[in-house]
């Protein structure tokens, strides 16, 4: 009961809203950065001349583009970079 009092004399501070991580760095140019090119021609089945035109490919130049260089969003780099070269590699065959 005493916690409602408080709640409703001290109002909590409202949430501040979380703030995606955007960064001026080219998408295809941080991607190459981080990770090997055994990343992109193993794990992505890209062949080393088309890296760049893949990493092109990608860059949509959208702030969600970007906001996937978030260190804490590897994984869903990965996964993003993963589905657009079954993409890629589909239409590029």
């Amino acid at each position: 009961m005493g916690s409602l009092l408080y709640q409703a004399v001290f109002k909590p501070k409202p949430k501040s809203r979380k703030i995606e991580f955007i960064t001026d760095k080219i998408f295809s140019d941080a991607v190459k950065k981080k990770f090997s090119e055994s990343f992109f021609t193993e794990t992505l089945k890209l062949k080393p001349e088309q890296i760049d035109l893949f990493l092109a490919y990608c860059d949509d130049g959208s702030a969600a583009n970007r906001a996937l260089l978030n260190p804490k969003k590897e994984f869903e780099l990965i996964d993003y970079l993963l589905k657009k070269s079954e993409e890629y590699l589909k239409k590029n065959q």
